[in-house]
């Protein structure tokens, strides 16, 4: 590099009330910044996924899983607001070789990140959101709770197979991605 600066990355989390974030800590010469890309900045809703508002780095939706079909690898989340708005139903697509990585349940307080989610038409119940949102190369989940015996929280689920190298902390339930 020129005039002998190196650049390091690292990502670490923080967290707040409301789960982990993660904030990526850029180091150029003798100052450091606060770069916001972590897969959690931008909660998006059911009309941005009808516009196809899926790409913007960040962007994810979060709700609670209503129903699931093993058998299709597909899980239906209830992505409304609060309990009092009118259901939204969002019927989420997995392959089964990433679906097999993840442990979500009924019940469980989801963030589920669109970094390369595909969009699908879907015409069903009115309460459904009209598109299929679908993750074949990867995903990556943030267990934000779980009700029941277990009640786990802040777990995060970042399965994308393409990635070698990979290590997850059972401390604290975090995976960390190490950059190459």
């Amino acid at each position: 590099m020129p005039g002998g600066q190196e650049r390091a990355r690292a990502n670490h989390p923080l967290h707040t009330r409301r789960g982990v974030h993660w904030l990526a800590t850029v180091m150029t010469g003798k100052r450091a910044h606060t770069d916001s890309a972590g897969p959690f900045l931008s909660r998006k809703y059911g009309a941005d996924l009808l516009k196809g508002d899926v790409d913007s780095p960040g962007s994810f939706i979060e709700g609670r899983i209503f129903a699931t079909n093993p058998g299709k690898n597909l899980y239906t989340v209830d992505v409304r607001l609060d309990l009092k708005a009118k259901a939204a139903y969002l019927d989420v697509a997995i392959e089964d070789k990433l679906q097999k990585r993840l442990e979500l349940l009924v019940g469980d307080h989801l963030r589920i990140s669109l970094r390369g989610a595909q969009l699908l038409p879907f015409s069903g119940a009115p309460s459904h959101v009209p598109v299929i949102l679908r993750f074949r190369e990867g995903i990556t989940v943030l267990l934000v709770s779980r009700a029941g015996l277990q009640g786990e929280k802040d777990k995060l689920f970042h399965v994308w197979p393409s990635l070698s190298k990979q290590f997850y902390s059972s401390e604290r339930g975090l995976l960390i991605h190490l950059l190459a």
